[in-house]
């Protein structure tokens, strides 16, 4: 599926983004972040053009498709292929930090944090025999730290019934 920004490739084949869904587990996290990402943007912004020009149609179907592309974030964290790479490793809570920060809606807050969820636990489960992963560890734990108080004050914001992913990414991360 053609990941660039045309309109009728990128609705023609929307129904690849469930398939997606279900099938990026060990694919590179970079993936998202380079090209469905900015995308996931572009969307965005077109929603709010259309809603601006009263086009409900076509800002309706820009929102819908900019949540499903966020949606699969936190499936490019699971078991991420790249997670070795240095690259992907020093920017991975940059990305973070800046996803909690400039989204515009609690889905995507929420998809940033099921990511975290994933990447948690993916760094749980990975041997912990391999010197390389004590250093992935506490990476990981140095980046916790530093966007710990983005999620403080997400699970302040969020209505105590709908707190229990975010506490769920909380507990997760902890463990790793």
């Amino acid at each position: 599926m053609p990941v660039e920004r045309v309109d009728k490739i990128l609705f023609s084949n929307a129904w690849l983004l469930a398939v997606l869904h279900e099938q990026v587990r060990f694919s590179p996290m970079a993936l998202f972040i380079s090209k469905l990402k900015p995308l996931a943007i572009e969307l965005q912004d077109q929603a709010q053009e259309a809603k601006k020009g009263g086009r409900a149609v076509e800002r309706k179907n820009a929102d819908m498709l900019s949540s499903q592309i966020w949606d699969l974030q936190p499936c490019f964290c699971n078991s991420p292929s790249d997670l070795s790479q240095d690259s992907v490793r020093s920017d991975m809570f940059s990305i973070f930090e800046a996803d909690l920060n400039s989204a515009e809606t609690s889905g995507q807050r929420h998809s940033v944090i099921g990511g975290l969820r994933s990447l948690a636990k993916s760094v749980t489960g990975l041997s912990s025999e391999d010197p390389a992963v004590d250093g992935l560890r506490k990476i990981f734990c140095r980046g916790l730290k530093r966007i710990f108080p983005l999620i403080s004050s997400l699970v302040e914001e969020t209505p105590s019934e709908r707190r229990g992913p975010i506490l769920e990414a909380i507990t997760c991360a902890a463990r790793a």
